[in-house]
């Protein structure tokens, strides 16, 4: 259990946590956990790999989810890449409105 909860501060947290409980719910289950995810790394994002590993998903599965968020408008792509366990550079995907987080690229 973690010592402290890495959801950064947000003074709408309540009304962004109904509204993303609510797009959650229209989702299927895969699609949910991911959004999930990059919902949690908040400002710092998410890259398909990291939420493969955190949703224990295999990429096959993990991909689609990012491309079907993407194209809903759900999940943007940042700007900012960060390299994989193989050392490729993947792109790092926020949920909409996101205020991004400076460093850690």
């Amino acid at each position: 259990m973690p010592l402290f909860d890495p959801t950064p501060y947000h003074p709408n947290a309540s009304k962004l946590d109904e509204a993303a409980a609510r797009i959650a719910a229209s989702l299927g289950p895969r699609a949910r956990s991911v959004f999930e995810y990059v919902r949690r790394c908040g400002p710092l994002g998410a890259t398909c790999a990291e939420a493969e590993i955190a949703c224990n998903l295999r990429n096959q599965q993990c991909s689609p989810r990012f491309v079907e968020l993407a194209a809903a408008g759900l999940i943007v792509d940042s700007g900012k890449k960060r390299s994989t366990q193989t050392g490729r550079r993947a792109v790092v995907y926020v949920v909409r409105g996101t205020k991004l987080a400076r460093g850690r690229r």
